[in-house]
């Protein structure tokens, strides 16, 4: 041990880990009297052995947070979207009491009980691993995702199990308004994919045209989302798309958002942004985004909202009549939705 030690340059209780590790990936064949490496432990040309090599030495790797590692990784993999810490720990509950371990002394006195992990302090001891390791990462924003490492390691587990995994129909055989509904059917994480390989199959341009097609139409907000999510990046690129769809009642609001030019925008375009974004919180309840510019005036813009058509209006006003924009936004919304009663001080 201490020459392994020694030899690789890690500590000794560290040796331990690493041989589980390389046993697990299949770089080791152990029997009663010796331990020899195989083939693959010589080969890194091949991805397809080393990804599958990395999956199989995933659990030894990490071994010292229970199941506790699957448990988050499973999280992460079937959602397919952007978590905290936090997110994770409420998703995992109930947890256990934590029982306080009592480790020997290391001189002479009294024994003293070493303070229990809380729950967000053990799946961020995980989330540390996972990252590590390569299974997740981690975002600027502090937001956590699953990686092709970790989705190869997830999947390679359900199929052990005997779960069929769905998947999704080639890019080549989807025409754009499929791919919008694969998008809005399937997990976050496989639409910047999905989108990227679209899109280069038929050319940035020619595809931006076919998705701003599909979700013209006012009622097609959902689409919109997911349209300006995977554009989102390539303004420049797309610059001289975005100027055709400058004076478009619908898009226009969307493509002076995408372009960072808020001056050449109308404001009744601004609305159909305010109304698609806020649809999708309404129905989430997730709390509406303040945007001060677009609100210091709330009778014109409650005013728009009501009688622009789209089909999320009604619920949009009424979150907002309902004070999620604050007390003056909300007697805009009043008047709007309902006339003057009711309206309030």
């Amino acid at each position: 041990m201490a020459e392994a030690s020694a030899h690789l340059g890690v500590a000794r209780e560290e040796v331990a880990r690493l041989f589980g590790v390389a046993l697990r990936a299949g770089f080791l064949r152990a029997t009663y009297t010796e331990v020899r490496p195989v083939g693959d432990a010589r080969d890194w040309e091949d991805d397809t052995r080393v990804a599958l090599a990395w999956v199989r030495a995933l659990p030894a790797m990490l071994a010292e947070h229970g199941t506790l590692g699957s448990r988050v990784l499973g999280e992460l993999f079937t959602s397919g979207g952007v978590w905290t810490v936090p997110d994770l720990v409420a998703a995992l509950a109930p947890w256990p009491t934590p029982v306080p371990s009592v480790p020997a002394p290391r001189e002479p006195g009294p024994c003293r009980s070493a303070a229990p992990q809380t729950a967000e302090e053990r799946v961020a001891a995980v989330v540390r691993s996972l990252v590590r390791v390569g299974a997740v990462e981690a975002r600027a924003d502090d937001g956590l995702r699953i990686s092709p490492l970790g989705d190869q390691a997830m999947a390679h587990r359900w199929r052990r199990w005997g779960i069929a995994l769905p998947g999704y129909p080639p890019t080549s055989h989807m025409d754009a308004r499929e791919l919008l509904l694969q998008l809005w059917e399937g997990r976050p994480v496989d639409i910047e994919v999905l989108g990227r390989d679209w899109l280069a199959e038929r050319g940035p341009r020619d595809g931006a045209r076919e998705l701003l097609e599909v979700c013209a139409e006012l009622g097609s907000w959902r689409q919109r989302l997911d349209v300006f999510r995977l554009l989102a990046g390539r303004e420049e690129e797309l610059h001289g798309v975005f100027e055709d769809y400058r004076d478009h009642p619908v898009l226009g609001g969307w493509v002076a958002h995408a372009s960072d030019e808020p001056g050449r925008v109308r404001l009744e375009q601004l609305v159909v942004v305010l109304l698609d974004t806020y649809a999708l919180r309404v129905e989430l309840g997730a709390p509406l985004p303040f945007d001060a510019p677009v609100w210091r005036d709330p009778e014109t813009v409650t005013r728009l909202m009501w009688r622009s058509g789209h089909p999320a209006t009604d619920g949009v006003l009424t979150a907002i009549a309902l004070g999620a924009l604050g007390p003056e936004a909300a007697r805009a919304a009043r008047r709007a939705r309902f006339g003057t009663v009711g309206v309030g001080p």
